[in-house]
């Protein structure tokens, strides 16, 4: 998995997988810890998050604003 996202970041962007990396482990960890004993809630938050992350996908990133130069 760190490799793929290291092919869509690239080397220079390590930081980066590890943010994501970082997050997916906190909601692995929360699935395993606060909803191991209720299989369907956790079913139905799996689900609900992969939905969520899905729309997401498609929401277009506006682009970044221009940055003056400072004057002198």
């Amino acid at each position: 998995m760190i490799d793929r996202f290291l092919e869509i970041f690239g080397l220079g962007a390590l930081h980066k997988v590890g943010m994501v990396t970082g997050v997916a482990s906190q909601v692995i960890r929360t699935f395993e810890q606060e909803l191991a004993q209720n299989h369907t809630a956790r079913n139905a938050c799996i689900d609900a998050l992969i939905e969520l992350l899905q729309k997401h996908k498609d929401i277009p990133t506006p682009a970044p604003a221009p940055v003056e130069e400072p004057k002198a």
